[in-house]
């Protein structure tokens, strides 16, 4: 399941290294498991000189991710420029990862307005903005 999901792209992997050898590459990319979760990785590739094909080299695990996508949450404090209620639920679109550790999330936020039905907001926010719904919400 693991070598399916480590695949080489160059319109997608940044070269970060040009060495004697040949370019290096990385790329972030969520590795799912069995269960549905996924846990974000570093990925490095080479391409040796004189070869027009990348070698997978290494791979580092960034941290576990408290929040997955499609996961709900209630907004723990305000978000700057935002106009959503603390206690608001949202849902995360997409886990963002970075070298630093950050934990960073997509979210969106739906609410009701009276002329046109539902309307939904996304932002990018960390955990500190996120708390877990209560067992019985």
């Amino acid at each position: 399941m693991l070598a399916k999901q480590l695949r080489f792209d160059n319109t997608t992997t940044a070269q970060t290294q040009v060495a004697e050898f040949g370019a290096k590459f990385e790329k972030y990319i969520n590795v799912t498991g069995e269960n549905g979760n996924f846990v974000p990785v570093l990925t490095v590739w080479i391409v040796r000189v004189g070869e027009d094909f990348a070698r997978f080299v290494t791979t580092y695990g960034l941290y576990i991710m408290i929040y997955n996508t499609n996961d709900v949450f209630k907004l723990s404090k305000l978000i700057p420029d935002a106009e959503i209620p603390i206690g608001t639920v949202g849902v995360v679109l997409l886990g963002l990862c970075s070298p630093e550790g950050c934990r960073a999330y997509e979210v969106e936020f739906c609410a009701r307005d009276g002329r046109n039905g539902t309307s939904s907001t996304t932002f990018t926010i960390t955990e500190e903005f996120m708390m877990p719904l209560d067992d019985n919400e």
